[in-house]
């Protein structure tokens, strides 16, 4: 009974690291596959077509400044420069400001991946125990296992490439953020035009690298949301190689809990019917208590995913090979990855 607890145990948690992957790996492609997402940079672009247009009039101030005869006429024109410049340094603010909320939200799903990283160590270290254990299945592990080593990879790889996406969006926030604070002197040499050139390109630049980034990660993660996708059948086997080792672990429960009744029943002595009954009724309660007490030990954590077992493979209420009844879900899990393929392609046919 312990070893079938123990591999349900791991089983189980190999099996919630999976889940946990795929839903993040589906939240990022949701994210970068959104219409949001690529219209919020192109947006950002226009506002650099602003920025750009500031250039054009500090031409024309500078020009104004350097032409200017008299203390008053160069005042009066080194001030509208001044102002000119103060708001495309405001308009540079708000630039950074909108980058900066579109990046948050892209080094989330960075951080998520990460941590779906480290479940899915986790969930390999669980292979390694239960390699160690008898009675697990050899060629299960050794599924489980390739099936963590691929989502690690997914996620990693995804991670990177939002790691490049945000980098590029962090420049483009830095240059703009330095364009809102600087402080330059008024004089022939045309300063203030020059650097709203600079900053316009460079935010262009990076905002661009930024989206053609995105787009090359989305076609990467372009099937998470496939049902035939190595995501999709990775944690589809996964959730039920669990579901399969708690079954056959609340079997050997159940019939070690049926040994310890019959030999309480054996070991009995009857004084008379009355008693003798009582005394089976007495074993038999103690002998079922104890089996309980086992089980919620051994499996509390197994169960606490929410499984909801159905009869044990091979009894006769159990499913049989091939039938209908076989192909539906008994884990929530597998009940909830159904829908979320079909939400996520009604998502995108209404972006599209």
């Amino acid at each position: 009974m312990a070893d079938e607890a123990q591999i349900a145990r791991l089983t189980d948690q190999i099996a919630d690291a999976m889940v946990t992957a795929r839903m993040r790996l589906q939240d990022v492609a949701s994210a970068l596959d959104a219409v949001e997402v690529p219209r919020t940079l192109g947006l950002r672009l226009e506002d650099v077509e602003n920025l750009d247009r500031y250039g054009d009039r500090l031409r024309e101030r500078e020009a104004d400044s350097n032409a200017a005869v008299g203390p008053s006429a160069t005042r009066d024109a080194n001030e509208l420069l001044k102002n000119s410049f103060r708001g495309a340094q405001e308009t540079s603010g708000d630039l950074a400001t909108a980058i900066r909320k579109t990046n948050n939200g892209l080094e989330a799903h960075s951080a998520a991946l990460r941590d779906a990283a480290q479940g899915l160590d986790d969930g390999l270290k669980h292979v390694d125990a239960l390699e160690q254990l008898p009675g697990a299945d050899g060629a299960t592990t050794a599924k489980l296992r390739e099936g963590l080593n691929g989502l690690k990879s997914a996620a990693e790889n995804a991670r990177k490439g939002l790691g490049m996406v945000t980098g590029r969006l962090e420049t483009a926030i830095d240059a703009a953020r330095h364009l809102e604070s600087v402080r330059l002197p008024v004089d022939i040499h045309r300063r203030h035009s020059a650097e709203i050139d600079s900053t316009a390109s460079t935010v262009r630049t990076q905002v661009r690298n930024a989206r053609a980034g995105m787009g090359h990660l989305r076609n990467d993660l372009g099937d998470v949301h496939s049902g035939s996708s190595a995501v999709e059948q990775t944690t589809r086997h996964g959730v039920q190689s669990a579901e399969t080792a708690i079954q056959a672990a609340i079997a050997a429960a159940d019939k070690a809990s049926a040994a310890d009744s019959a030999t309480a029943a054996d070991n009995a002595a009857p004084v008379n019917d009355a008693s003798a009954g009582n005394a089976e009724r007495g074993g038999s309660a103690g002998a079922g208590a104890g089996g309980a007490a086992q089980v919620d030990s051994e499996l509390v954590r197994a169960l606490n995913a929410g499984v909801t077992p159905g009869p044990a493979a091979g009894t006769a209420a159990g499913p049989v090979a091939g039938s209908a009844e076989e192909s539906g879900p008994r884990d929530p899990r597998l009940d909830y990855m159904m829908p979320a393929k079909t939400q996520a392609k009604d998502d995108r046919d209404n972006g599209r």
